[in-house]
C-alpha cells in the first residue's frame, strides 16, 4: 500500500486472486467510499458555515417597544427599517421586488414613527416622516443586526455582513487556496513516500485544520485554519481513488469511480439534514473532523495502541466504579495493581503465536471483540454489583492486552532489523493518538463510564475491520518466502525506487509482486 508498485497481470498478483475480488471490493467501500464520503460532508460544512441569513439592523429603542407592546418582527421592521431594491441586474429588476434593507435603519424617534404607522393602518410599505413633514434620516447598522436563522453560521457569528461581507468570501478562497497547494505538497509525497503515507498526512491536515477551525477566533486565524482544511481536501479524495486502482483489473476500474461517485452524492444529500439537527456551524464542523481523526487513527495501525493505553487509565476507577465511591489513592493504586495481574498469563503468547503463525488473524479479531464487548457491558452495567464489575474491568484489560501484543508480535516479526532501529515512522502515529486519551478520559469527569464506552467502540471498530484484511502469508502459500519479502521492504521504501515487472515463469518474483501489492495491516500498532 506504501508502494505504487505496477502489477502485470498475465502471471501475476490479480491474475491469482482475481481482478476484482472481495478484497478490491471492501478496498473500494472503505477506502474509496468513506474517505471520498468525508470530503463531501467537509465541503457542505465550509459552504454551510459560510451562509449568510437574512438579517436587518438592531435598535436598542425598537427591542424595548418590540418587548413591551408586544410586536412581531415583521411588523417591527415595516417602521423602522427602509426598503430598498433587492439587487438584481437592472435590465432584469422589477419595480415590484423590494425588500427591507440590511444593512440600514430609520434614524429619530422611532416611537413616534410607531404611532404614526398605526394611525396609517400599518401600511405594508411605510416612511416615516417628522413633524415637519421630512422623511426620518438613515443610519448604518452600529448598533448590530438581527439574524433570521435556524443554523447558526459563522458569518452570523462574526456579523460579517455589509461592510464586512468579504471576510466570509476569504475564507471560501483560503479552503481552495489550500486545495491547491496541497495536490502539489502531498503529490510529491505519494512519489516520494507512498500513497498510503500521503493518505495519512491529508487526513492529518484535515484533522489539525478543522480542530484549528473549532478552537480559532478572529479572520486571519480562521483563514490559516480552513487553509490547512484545504491542504487535505482533493488529496485525499483522490489519492483513496488511486490507491484502490492499484488492486483492480483494468476492466473492473469502473467500479471504485463508480463508489466514489455515490458516496460523494450520499454524503452531499445528508448534510443538510445533519446541518439541520445540530443547528450550528461549530457541531456540523465537529463531526467531519471526528471522522478525519478517526480516518488517520485507522490508516496509521493505532487502533489496538489507543484502546490498551486508554485502559490504562480507566483501570484507575476499577474498585471505586465497582463500590460506587468516590475516589481515593489506596483504590487507585489497589485498582492498579489487579490489572497489572491480568497481564502475566499473557507473558505465554508470544511463544504461542511464534509457534502458530496462522492463528495470528483469529487472536487478534477474537480479542478485539472480547475487548469491545466487554468493556461496552462494563459501562452500562448499573451500580451495585461489585464482583461482576470487577470481574469485566480485568478481563476488558485480558483482552485489549491480548490484541495489543498480538499486534506488536506480528508486526516486529516482520520487518527488517535496519527498521527496529528507528522508531520514528512505528511510535509516532501511537503517541499521537494515544495523546487523545485523556481527552477522552476527561469526560468521565461529567459521565464516570463514558470513557470505558468509547474505548469500547474503538475496539469494535478495529475488530470489524480485522475480518476483511488479508493474511496473505497464509492464504498464499506457495508464496510464504519470509526472506525475500524482507529485502523488498527495503529496496520499495527507497525514496527511488525502479518499478518490478512480473514474470510468469519465476514464481520467486511473483510472490515479490504479492508482498509489494497488498497493503499493510492497518491495524497494526508498534
Amino acid at each position: 500500500m506504501d508502494s505504487a508498485v505496477n502489477v502485470d497481470v498475465e502471471g501475476g498478483f490479480l491474475q491469482k486472486i482475481g481482478g476484482f475480488g472481495i478484497y478490491q471490493k471492501i478496498l473500494c467501500v472503505v477506502v474509496v467510499g468513506t474517505i471520498n464520503g468525508l470530503c463531501a460532508l467537509s465541503l457542505a460544512t465550509q459552504l454551510f458555515s459560510l451562509v449568510t441569513p437574512d438579517h436587518w439592523c438592531w435598535n436598542s429603542d425598537v427591542a424595548a417597544l418590540e418587548e413591551q407592546l408586544p410586536l412581531t418582527r415583521e411588523n417591527t421592521k415595516k417602521f423602522s427599517i427602509p426598503v430598498v431594491p433587492t439587487g438584481h441586474l437592472p435590465w432584469t429588476a422589477d419595480a415590484s421586488l423590494l425588500s427591507f434593507s440590511q444593512c440600514q435603519r430609520y434614524d429619530g424617534d422611532l416611537v413616534g414613527a410607531y404611532v404614526s404607522w398605526v394611525a396609517a393602518k400599518k401600511p405594508a410599505s411605510y416612511i416615516p416622516v417628522t413633524p415637519e413633514n421630512e422623511k426620518y434620516p438613515v443610519r448604518g447598522c452600529d448598533q448590530g443586526w438581527i439574524f433570521n436563522h435556524t443554523f447558526h453560521t459563522l458569518t452570523s457569528e462574526n456579523n460579517w455582513v455589509c461592510n464586512f461581507k468579504w471576510k466570509a468570501y476569504t475564507l471560501h478562497t483560503a479552503f481552495w487556496l489550500g486545495a491547491s497547494v496541497g495536490v502539489c505538497v502531498c503529490g510529491h509525497i505519494a512519489n516520494s513516500c507512498g500513497r498510503r503515507i500521503s493518505l495519512i498526512v491529508g487526513m492529518l491536515l484535515c484533522f489539525l485544520g478543522g480542530a484549528a477551525t473549532l478552537l480559532a477566533s478572529g479572520v486571519l486565524l480562521l483563514f490559516i485554519s480552513r487553509f490547512v482544511v484545504g491542504l487535505g481536501h482533493l488529496t485525499t479524495s483522490y489519492l483513496a481513488l488511486l490507491l484502490v486502482l492499484e488492486f483492480c483489473d483494468e476492466k473492473y476500474r469502473v467500479f471504485p469511480l463508480f463508489i466514489m461517485m455515490m458516496a460523494h452524492t450520499t454524503a452531499t444529500l445528508m448534510s443538510p439534514w445533519i446541518a439541520h439537527v445540530v443547528t450550528s456551524w461549530w457541531w456540523l464542523t465537529l463531526v467531519p473532523t471526528t471522522l478525519s481523526a478517526t480516518i488517520f487513527i485507522m490508516l496509521t495501525r493505532v487502533l489496538c495502541g489507543l484502546c490498551y493505553h486508554g485502559n490504562y487509565y480507566t483501570s484507575l476507577n476499577l474498585v471505586t466504579t465497582a463500590l460506587g465511591r468516590r475516589s481515593n489513592p489506596s483504590d487507585i493504586f489497589v485498582s492498579y495493581w489487579y490489572a497489572a495481574l491480568m497481564e502475566i498469563p499473557i507473558w505465554i503468547l508470544p511463544f504461542i503465536l511464534q509457534s502458530h503463525i496462522k492463528i495470528y488473524q483469529v487472536v487478534l479479531t477474537v480479542s478485539l471483540m472480547c475487548a469491545a464487548i466487554l468493556s461496552i457491558c462494563y459501562a452500562i452495567l448499573p451500580t451495585g454489583y461489585i464482583i461482576l464489575s470487577l470481574t469485566l474491568g480485568l478481563m476488558t484489560r485480558f483482552a485489549v492486552t491480548v490484541a495489543y501484543y498480538t499486534m506488536v508480535q506480528r508486526r516486529w516479526e516482520r520487518i527488517n532489523i535496519f527498521d527496529k532501529i528507528s522508531t520514528a515512522n512505528t511510535e509516532s502515529p501511537l503517541v499521537l493518538a494515544v495523546a487523545i486519551v485523556p481527552g477522552i478520559v476527561y469526560m468521565g469527569e461529567y459521565y464516570s463510564q463514558l470513557p470505558s464506552l468509547i474505548f469500547g467502540i474503538i475496539a469494535s471498530i478495529a475488530a470489524v475491520t480485522s475480518l476483511f484484511l488479508p493474511e496473505y502469508m497464509v492464504i498464499f502459500k506457495e508464496v510464504y518466502q519470509y526472506d525475500s519479502l524482507q529485502r523488498l521492504r527495503i529496496v520499495l521504501f527507497r525514496k527511488h525506487r525502479r518499478p518490478f515487472t512480473s514474470s510468469a515463469e519465476n514464481q520467486s518474483e511473483d510472490a515479490i509482486h504479492v508482498a509489494s501489492t497488498v497493503p499493510y495491516n492497518p491495524l497494526e500498532s508498534s
